[in-house]
């Protein structure tokens, strides 16, 4: 069953988002994705304490180190081997992970639709030590990083975002795993997402309910008041 939406969806520039996140003077962006029941429109497919896991997962040159004790020397996390002389100073690419925090981690009653946040501020692992820095310095999002270029350009290039989620479903009472991943392409700079719920009533129904249509679980809109990047 798709739980998850396949895109990591919206990162909202500084300059539209000030009624997003109202605790932030200024506001910082905020890094949205959604998840999805695809059984939300059926009786008893909820999930009961429902809970988020988010990582990210990096590549970083490591720091050049001497190899006085063996001949051999990783280059990379993956297999690849390298034989040199002993004290010659090899750098390599080591994969890092990092979990981050969102709002709205546990939904103690999943049956339709789910946002959660990420604020991309001072401890955020998104972002670039340089612009983490100038966060610390200033006190808040400098003011100078107000475009989509600006907010892409303060993005570390990263391999993945991993999520996974816990729950039990409420039908059979047995354990709901999920996980999915994202990658850096698939941020879209000051766009949000397109609502999925509408109200139904049928015939036999003495009122309306609310249901979700999943045709529209890639769509996303401009933030409100413009500045989005071009998806293409």
């Amino acid at each position: 069953d798709k739980i998850f939406d396949e895109h990591i969806g919206t990162l909202r520039s500084h300059s539209s988002i000030s009624k997003q996140h109202i605790d932030s003077n200024p506001p910082y962006p905020v890094l949205e994705f959604r998840i999805v029941n695809d059984k939300g429109n059926e009786k008893g497919w909820e999930i009961l304490d429902a809970s988020l896991t988010c990582m990210v997962s990096t590549f970083v040159l490591a720091s050049s180190i001497p190899n006085s004790k063996s001949s051999m020397s990783v280059l990379s996390d993956s297999d690849s081997m390298a034989y040199g002389r002993e004290q010659e100073k090899v750098s390599f690419t080591k994969r890092t992970f990092e979990e981050f925090k969102i709002t709205g981690e546990k939904h103690p009653y999943f049956r339709t639709v789910w946002y959660c946040r990420h604020i991309l501020d001072k401890d955020s692992p998104f972002l670039k030590e340089e612009v983490r820095n100038e966060i610390r310095t200033a006190g808040n999002w400098p003011t100078k990083r107000k475009t989509h270029y600006d907010v892409r350009d303060a993005l570390v290039r990263f391999e993945n975002i991993i999520l996974t989620l816990h729950g039990n479903s409420c039908i059979t009472a047995d354990s709901v795993f999920a996980e999915h991943r994202y990658k850096f392409e698939d941020i879209h700079v000051g766009w949000q997402f397109a609502g999925m719920l509408y109200r139904s009533k049928n015939e036999n129904d003495e009122e309306c309910k609310l249901k979700v249509d999943n045709s529209l679980i890639h769509d996303i809109l401009p933030q409100n008041g413009g500045g989005h990047e071009k998806l293409w």
